[in-house]
């Protein structure tokens, strides 16, 4: 791509249901620019109190100059003038956009190359994969029009923070910072959760970590401490990036709420949609926790996220005990792991 003047304002389009995606491509294209900072922004969208909402966000904070304008929606396209008027060196992020809002504003693109002396302006579109932004650079030279085009290889910047932006939890997710336990720890406890048959002694050790020994623990404290070890030993690994725990969900598939239990991001930019099952069954018992085992996989693997990110950047991991994980049997594309293997078992993700 040949030099030019550099870019002078992004032009984000955002979706009211895809918000978080249109978050992370404004934030990976800031990065991209990094060397030639954009100090403009403006805002299209079809429903002002979005627009409203978004100002107050800490990304869009950044900018010295943000402006919006509130586009038709979808049904009133065609009987409606489209309000954004391309300026040169415009960077124009897709992603998030339906077709039909991408077709009206490249088609305000081409009218202001012909007719009102346009002659640059960029489009920025990071892949789904996460891993690649497609940069097109639109210029008029004359009587005719050029398109320039390149793949740059990134790794995508989606912050937890943006993925539950617009209160997707009914209550703010619990971000992560660092872990409470020392590696050491973890891997001693578990080693003993891998090789140890006796319920009872993993029982025990995992209260000793948290100091609870002689408390009257119940099978819901125990699954607390196991999923508080879970997130300690995801914070450790070099592959995550970002941890955050206890996700109230407000899923519109159901007329309930439920509590995740992790949340990840990793560095090659995937979602980790992670929950933990500590069951230590008695051996007459083991028949019945697998089969609740199997159903919870079923439950992730039909799980649909309303976070507007596409379903192959997101891995979905159960986290569970090891004779649970040694009579499941197959889970498809549903990763099932103990503490002592996730480490290999997320480490190409």
């Amino acid at each position: 791509m040949r030099e030019g003047t550099p870019p002078r304002r992004f032009v984000l389009l955002i979706s009211p249901m895809n918000i978080p995606r249109s978050l992370s491509a404004l934030e990976d294209s800031m990065k991209l620019l990094k060397g030639s900072p954009v100090k403009s922004l403006l805002l299209l969208c079809d429903d002002h109190d979005v627009l409203t909402d978004l100002r107050k966000n800490k990304l869009i904070d950044t900018f010295e100059k943000c402006e919006s304008l509130v586009i038709p929606v979808m049904n009133e396209l065609v009987e409606n003038e489209f309000p954004y008027v391309p300026e040169n060196e415009d960077v124009i992020i897709t992603g998030s956009f339906s077709q039909q809002h991408l077709a009206f504003l490249l088609d305000q693109v081409a009218f202001s190359c012909t007719h009102l002396g346009l002659s640059s302006v960029y489009l920025f579109h990071p892949l789904p994969n996460g891993e690649q932004i497609e940069v097109r650079r639109i210029v008029r030279e004359g009587h005719s029009t050029n398109i320039e085009a390149m793949k740059i290889n990134h790794v995508s910047s989606n912050q937890l923070e943006n993925l539950f932006f617009f209160n997707w939890s009914s209550a703010r997710p619990t971000i992560k910072d660092k872990p409470i336990l020392k590696r050491s720890i973890i891997n001693e406890f578990a080693s003993l959760e891998q090789m140890s048959n006796a319920t009872g002694q993993v029982r025990l050790r995992l209260a000793q970590i948290y100091e609870r020994q002689g408390e009257e623990l119940d099978l819901k404290d125990y699954g607390d401490m196991f999923e508080e070890v879970s997130s300690d030993l995801l914070l450790h690994l070099d592959s995550v990036r970002s941890v955050v725990v206890s996700v109230e969900s407000k899923l519109p598939s159901r007329p309930f709420h439920r509590e995740e239990d992790i949340f990840a991001y990793t560095i090659n930019g995937r979602l980790l949609f992670v929950s933990c099952k500590f069951l230590r069954p008695p051996k007459y018992n083991l028949h019945h926790k697998v089969k609740e085992a199997r159903e919870e996989v079923e439950r992730l693997r039909d799980t649909v996220l309303p976070l507007g990110l596409p379903e192959q950047r997101i891995a979905k991991v159960l986290i569970t005990s090891t004779p649970i994980l040694s009579n499941i049997g197959d889970t498809g594309d549903v990763i099932v792991t103990n503490l002592s293997e996730l480490p290999q078992k997320i480490e190409h993700l």
